[in-house]
């Protein structure tokens, strides 16, 4: 499947399947280079402040171009999204896949918990607004690990590259679309990790700000 294209390639004409879970481009001219250059201080452990923040302006600069680029995407409303983003750290990179309502809120979740650990956001997409994005991201989840095959934590898929993340979660937003997924009735194991996870939210919440603020800066 092409990444940019509007169509699955393979098909016929009469079979084609037209792609709505569009790539879009980065806001900055310099987007690529600046990414490129923040993966390289992370690798070579110059990411500055040791294994934790504070980051080299190097490397919030690049942050800042993938944050920009991922307010692109419509995600104002309480609709579900499903998202994929990439972190990279001095000896470990990862993809990981999620949904949700609140799109900043979840964003700033994420890197609050990635930076400690050295971990910078570097790529990141969300698909279109849809009811309720729970199965894709469980179908994702499930799809990722059967091809991936190595080494994951729960949504976190380390040492997969971000093309092939992306190209799952696209292919499962696809899919759903011609094939509607239904939500399945969850079982005790569900509700109760999702308990955990919300009690884990909630004790964030208290230091988060407003990431939107982030995607205007220069």
């Amino acid at each position: 499947m092409s990444v940019a294209t509007g169509t699955m390639r393979g098909m016929s004409n009469s079979t084609a399947m037209h792609l709505t879970s569009p790539v879009l481009e980065p806001v900055d001219p310099d987007h690529e280079r600046l990414v490129a250059a923040a993966r390289r201080a992370l690798i070579n452990g110059s990411a500055g402040g040791g294994a934790s923040p504070p980051f080299t302006d190097e490397i919030r600069r690049a942050e800042q171009a993938v944050v920009r680029q991922l307010d692109r995407y419509d995600h104002l409303g309480y609709e579900d999204q499903l998202y994929v983003l990439e972190f990279q750290g001095m000896h470990q990179q990862y993809v990981m896949y999620g949904r949700t309502r609140s799109w900043w809120r979840r964003l700033l979740s994420h890197r609050q918990a990635a930076a400690p650990h050295g971990f910078a956001l570097l790529n990141g997409w969300l698909s279109p607004k849809v009811s309720d994005a729970y199965p894709l991201e469980q179908i994702a989840l499930a799809v990722a690990g059967a091809l991936h095959g190595q080494e994951h934590f729960r949504e976190r898929f380390y040492n997969m590259r971000f093309e092939d993340g992306l190209s799952v979660a696209r292919a499962v937003f696809e899919l759903s679309n011609h094939y509607p997924i239904k939500r399945r009735r969850p079982s005790g194991r569900d509700r109760l990790m999702s308990i955990i996870y919300k009690q884990h939210d909630e004790r964030r919440s208290g230091r988060v700000v407003d990431l939107s603020d982030l995607a205007h800066q220069d």
